[in-house]
């Protein structure tokens, strides 16, 4: 199972992700879908590892 809980993540001040929580169970397989700049790519650079959610860049 993979959790991300109330992520967030801002730049210049600016939320790019408002606080998300998502969970997915192991062995499925998702599609991420929704309208332009809600924070897709953010979310699974978070899961990825490659961001920090919480965190702030100035």
């Amino acid at each position: 199972m993979y959790n991300i809980r109330a992520a967030t993540f801002e730049v210049l001040g600016r939320c790019l992700l408002h606080p998300t929580t998502l969970t997915l169970a192991s062995g499925k397989v998702y599609g991420l879908i929704g309208h332009h700049g809600l924070g897709k790519p953010t979310l699974l650079c978070i899961r990825g590892g490659s961001l920090r959610k919480g965190r702030q860049l100035s």
